[in-house]
């Protein structure tokens, strides 16, 4: 059956109602001295060469030259000042006519770069010819992977979204998906350790390719996630998630990340999707957010509700880090974790599910 490919965006799977509050504010940095920079730091989620950069501006208001530049990182999770490979930089003149525009730079030298792998997307204030522009992240509850690091004097990691973009030499963007972040104060946790799984069970109305995986949570340690086939024991995919990598163990914030390759699912079949906490660290925990599934306004979103024919998801933990079969997993369909996979192409219906139909024209 063919696929199509959603190329406009990720479907992120399940989706949760969200009872935020409030709306997206910003977080204005200010580079105005030699040397001072912001940049995206995070993984790619396909392999390729990435060949431009690109960096929304407020306002310049003082004419001068940026150095857009791929980096390594350094073991701290910032840009290492180590060029990703040879010449992958270039240097870009700006001035107030790049107010409110997102200014692109094609480097010297494309980057060639590998699934998951992580680079720093630096935009340096030139020592020779250093403007002052002034530079607004998004500030947002769901800020997640990749995340931003700006030095204007040290370097500070910070939960917001740069708005810094990176595009392969095909002319694909290289996307962020966001998860949602809930702040309900009705949450319950799932603590998981390397003895124990935790997550959701879920089908699909269609065949879908995915790609990675999106939770939110408070993470003690390091972990591994993995996507199991409806025999609830064979290992489909699995990935491994550093806590500390871009803020303090124990923060409560949405995380993705994307598998090491693509994995094909069939409509209408039962999957899981957990996290474990890894063998090397036995006596720490993780803790994913869940809700009941029968809070308010719940059922009015996509696919949650267990009874659904086609398509549902819902809480589910193994009390073995290894499950052999499905005997191994205790359902709970009173409950769903903050948890999901990422899909980038999806076939047509399986079924034809009350209210949910794909054309050629998108979802709607």
């Amino acid at each position: 059956m063919a696929f199509t490919d959603l190329d406009v965006n990720w479907l992120e799977f399940p989706k949760i109602a969200s009872y935020q509050q409030g709306v997206v504010s910003t977080t204005s940095i200010t580079l105005d001295a030699s040397g001072e920079y912001i940049a995206w730091c995070g993984p790619v989620q396909k392999a390729g060469t990435i060949t431009q950069i690109g960096v929304s501006l407020r306002t310049v208001s003082v004419s001068g030259d940026l150095d857009f530049r791929l980096e390594t990182l350094n073991s701290s999770g910032e840009p290492s000042g180590t060029l990703f490979d040879t010449n992958t930089d270039t240097t870009v003149s700006v001035s107030s006519a790049d107010d409110y525009t997102v200014v692109w730079a094609t480097l010297t030298n494309g980057a060639t770069v590998s699934v998951n792998g992580w680079v720093a997307a630096k935009i340096r204030a030139n020592s020779a010819s250093t403007p002052t522009i002034l530079h607004s992240s998004l500030a947002v509850w769901q800020a997640g992977t990749p995340y931003l690091v700006y030095n204007t004097g040290a370097a500070t990691k910070s939960l917001t979204n740069p708005q810094i973009f990176l595009k392969y030499s095909d002319g694909d963007v290289v996307r962020t998906p966001l998860p949602l972040h809930f702040r309900e104060s009705t949450t319950m946790t799932a603590s998981v350790d390397n003895a124990k799984v935790a997550g959701n069970k879920f089908r699909l109305p269609f065949d879908a390719t995915v790609k990675g995986f999106w939770l939110s949570g408070k993470f003690q340690s390091d972990a591994i996630v993995k996507l199991y086939d409806s025999d609830g024991s064979t290992v489909l995919q699995s990935q491994n998630m550093y806590s500390a990598v871009v803020r303090s163990d124990g923060d409560s914030y949405p995380r993705w990340m994307i598998f090491d390759s693509d994995v094909e699912l069939k409509g209408e079949t039962w999957y899981r999707v957990g996290i474990t906490g890894g063998a090397w660290l036995p006596k720490d925990t993780l803790e994913l957010q869940g809700i009941p599934s029968g809070y308010t306004g719940l059922t009015n979103s996509w696919w949650i509700d267990p009874d659904d024919p086609y398509a549902a998801c819902y809480h589910t933990e193994a009390s073995s880090g290894t499950p052999t079969g499905e005997g191994d997993w205790t359902d709970t369909t009173s409950q769903v974790c903050y948890m999901g996979v990422i899909i980038t192409d999806i076939s047509e219906l399986i079924t034809a599910t009350p209210g949910i139909f794909f054309s050629r024209g998108g979802w709607g």
